[in-house]
């Protein structure tokens, strides 16, 4: 399954495609996991609503929200 990935630009807020994302790049990713998530939405929990993703390899944090 391809990620579909767009791009926001921060000058207009209107979201453009986009291969890939750079450093502090604003976007939405399709994220496919190894194992099964737990997650609570945000607004009903915040606490718990927010995430980082690290990469498994290299165990660098690659991405937060």
């Amino acid at each position: 399954m391809d990620a579909a990935i767009e791009r926001v630009d921060i000058k207009t807020l209107e979201p453009a495609p986009a291969l890939s994302l750079a450093l502090n790049d604003i976007g939405r990713v399709t994220v496919i996991a190894e194992r099964q998530l737990s997650f609570d939405p945000y607004r009903q929990n915040a606490p718990t609503g927010s995430f980082i993703v690290i990469d498994s390899i290299t165990n660098e944090t690659v991405a937060a929200g």
